[in-house]
């Protein structure tokens, strides 16, 4: 294993990308809802939950992960 210099651990650890403070970006956009056709604001977060607010209702919208497990039984 060859031994990395000084210089080339810090550029190495510059390229890691994150966000301060461990803080995610939401999606907003403003949209037409799709029941009643008002203006509505749209938000979806990083788990895919997309929240719908229109002047006097909130709708929310959770799509969580389906888990797949293998099970084998032994007789």
């Amino acid at each position: 294993m060859v031994k990395e210099t000084s210089e080339e651990f810090r550029a190495r650890m510059d390229s890691i990308g994150f966000l301060a403070h461990g803080r995610t970006r939401d999606i907003v956009e403003t949209i037409n809802h799709p029941e009643t056709g008002e203006r509505a604001k749209k938000t979806t977060d990083q788990q895919g939950t997309e929240i719908t607010e229109t002047d006097n209702r909130q709708d929310v919208m959770i799509h969580p992960e389906t888990y797949h497990a293998d099970l084998e039984i032994g007789l």
